[in-house]
Parts: C-alpha cells; structure tokens; sequence
C-alpha cells in the first residue's frame, strides 16, 4: 500500500489509496529559503530517506527575490553536476540522458553564492519524478579511474587507479593494446609497443555495469633524448645539445653528468644505440658515456649496483670497456685501442629482462653491420637488478687526472 514521506508529496483527498506498484510515477517537489549575506554562500541539502521510491530530478530553481547577480551549484553524492552563473532567477533543466536517479542513502546539495552587496533571501526548489521501485533494485557503478602517468616508456609498468563509484565487486581493464585484459580493481600494466591508448574501465556490481576512458591519452614512448635529461655539470664541461653531448674534462676531482631519474617507474632490461667519437684523449683519464645506475654519488658506493660503458687508457692503450659495480665486486670486458681521432664508433648495448649477461656490440658503421667486438659480462645480480638513474655523461674523483675530448649521441633508447 501507499506510504507517505516527507519528500513534499501529500495524497490530499481522504480514499484516494493506491498500489504503489513497479513503475508508478509520481510527482516530487521540496525546497527551503536560504539567508545568505553579501559575498557569502550557503547549502541546501536533500537526503533520499525513502526506501520504496527512484528519484529523479527533473529541474532546480533559485530565485534571489530580487534582480541580482549569484552562482549556483548542484552536488549529486558530491559529484558537481552543474555551476551556473545567473541574474535574477536560476532555472536549471536536471534530466538528461541517461537520467541521474537517486534511491535510498543518496545525497543532493544545492550550493548558491550570493554575489550581491547586501544579504538576500534565496528561494531554493528541487521538483522532480519519483517511481515505485522495483524489487533488487540498485546502483550501477559509476566508473572512474585515474593514471599514475600519461607518459610512459616501453616496457615499463605504469599505476591505474579504480574510482568508480557505487561498490562494484568486478573489474575488467581494456588496454586497448592488444593485451589480455586485466581483473583487478587496481592494477599495473605494461605497454610494449610505443603509442597512445586510451585504456576502457568496465566497472560492474549486482546491478549492471559502466564504462569509462580518459579524455587525455597514455602516451607510450620508445626512447629518451639529451635534451629532456637534467644536469649537473659545475665546470661546464658537459654540453647537452638536441640530439648529442659534448664531453670536454680537465685535470679536476669533481662529478658532471646529464641524467634521467626514473624513480617510480625503474628500469629492469635495456637496448641502447649509440655513437661515440673522442678526439683528445691523456694518460690516466677516464669518463663513462652510457650508465644506468642507482645513485647520485660515487658509482663505487651504489648499493643495487651499476653497469654501462666507460673509456680509459691502460698501459699505453686507449681502451673502451663495459664495466659493472656490484656489491660483489668490479666486473668488466675491454676492447683495446679505440680510436681518438675522431672516427665514430657505434654502439649497441644489450641487457634483456630478467638475463644473466650484459652485452656491448661494437660497429665500425652506423648501419650497425660491420662488428669490430662483442663484450660481454655475466652475473646473476643482472636477473634482479634496476636502475633509477641513466647517465648519458659522468666523471668522478681522482681517478679523472688526464684530459678528453668526445661527442655521444644516443640514438634508439629502448627497454626491453
């Protein structure tokens, strides 16, 4: 049988007693007067308290009694739904489509500013339709996530956070990447090939189910340049330029480098290309041109470890070595000789996800075919290690006694 709640509809003629059956529309009005002094704001609240009934809002007025300027906002379950500036009288339409519906627990707030210089009376009404509700009637969730990062690179795990409203019990990630979708509420996901994607939560409850996709795109990119890296160099002898760094060291004990910080998102496997010309180069100097490591102080005192590609001479030669610091030890493969006239050697250094072996390929052309070497260093910390830092450039303490001249330019910078 019919209930009355004191939602502002009355059955106003005595035996006029109906079913309440599923789908039995009604009518629905309630509204209140708000005092607001001059520059303030003030809020009316409407609490769904009828467990029988779904609401709809179908519009609000707000009228200030008088011909002035106010702002009016409009909260469903602190979601804003609408902000409108007005002059003497707000009738704001509610019903769109899908339409909001509200049941038992929900919550709206009609928020209005007083923009005038005196205090005024707001007259504040929400009319509306309201129908029997069915029996397991409830909400759908409303899907929401946010993204840890809307740039990422290769291979590199980015953080979804589940937003969604109204309790869903089940997830379902659409990466739009090709990729098995996911089923946890929050999750990390890896994209393997570089591009934009905009990424479909499907949030679903006892009820049914929503979609949602961000407006702004996940970005996947391949690789880094020098021009984005950050820098300390308090001599001056590093030069970052778009597309290469010029290296030029003295007879100094101090730390230069250009760097990447990849907290938040480290770096496991690599595949790196690069060039590298030297055209100065002394006795006892020594300089690493490609490292990925996890400090900013001495490479020797970095507790995970570090790996990358350093030059020095040795007896007499000119040596270029893929040398690692691990807390075990110092590792390292050499090829002897390099030139310092100036010919460009081309690089390619190699560590897969999860290999025991670092590897350091050495060209003679920059189509990567003619191989003058291959190091090579094996150690089972590299199945584990990552890296916060990759250093383009970097020198340090008073093994750095001799002078050089180089030119790196990085080229495909990939993880892998």
């Amino acid at each position: 049988m019919a209930n009355d709640y004191p939602d502002g509809f009355r059955r106003l003629l005595p035996g006029h007693t109906v079913d309440l059956t599923s789908g039995f529309a009604r009518p629905w009005y309630i509204g209140e007067t708000l005092n607001i002094a001059a520059g303030n704001y003030s809020t009316y609240t409407i609490n769904i308290t009828d467990p029988d009934s779904i609401y709809y809002i179908d519009v609000v007025n707000v009228s200030p009694q008088a011909y002035t300027e106010f702002g009016v906002r409009v909260f469903i379950n602190s979601i804003p739904y609408v902000a409108e500036g007005c002059i003497g009288f707000a009738h704001i339409p509610m019903r769109v489509n899908p339409s909001l519906l509200l049941i038992y627990g929900d919550v709206i707030v009609v928020e209005v500013t007083n923009y005038d210089a005196s205090l005024r009376q707001f007259l504040v009404k929400v009319h509306g339709t309201k129908i029997a509700k069915p029996e397991g009637f409830g909400h759908v969730p409303g899907a929401y996530f946010t993204s840890l990062y809307h740039t990422v690179d290769v291979l590199v795990p980015s953080y979804f956070d589940d937003g969604s409203t109204f309790t869903p019990t089940s997830w379902d990630w659409d990466w739009k990447d090709g990729s098995v979708h996911s089923t946890s509420q929050n999750v990390w996901h890896v994209f393997t090939i570089p591009g934009s994607y905009y990424p479909v939560l499907k949030a679903i409850n006892a009820y049914g189910y929503d979609t949602y996709a961000e407006q702004v795109p996940v970005v996947c990119n391949a690789s880094l340049v020098p021009s984005i890296w950050n820098e300390y160099d308090p001599f001056t002898h590093i030069v970052p330029n778009v597309y290469s760094v010029v290296l030029t060291t003295y007879q100094s004990d101090h730390a230069g480098y250009v760097y990447c910080d990849c907290i938040g998102r480290e770096i496991h496997g690599f595949l790196t290309h690069s060039k590298l010309e030297v055209t100065l180069m002394q006795a006892s100097s020594r300089h690493c041109f490609m490292k990925f490591g996890n400090s900013l102080g001495n490479e020797t005192d970095e507790i995970v470890g570090s790996v990358g590609i350093e030059i020095r001479p040795t007896g007499g030669h000119n040596n270029l070595l893929l040398r690692a610091y691990l807390p075990s030890g110092a590792f390292q493969d050499e090829y002897v000789d390099i030139p310092v006239d100036g010919t460009p050697l081309y690089l390619r250094m190699h560590h897969p996800s999860y290999s025991d072996t670092v590897s350091l390929a050495i060209y003679s052309d920059a189509g990567f075919t003619t191989l003058l070497d291959l190091l090579t260093i094996t150690n089972d910390a590299f199945k584990t290690m990552t890296y916060r830092y990759v250093y383009l450039t970097r020198a340090w303490g008073t093994i750095l006694t001799g002078q050089i001249t180089a030119v790196f330019t990085p080229g495909a910078f990939n993880y892998v």
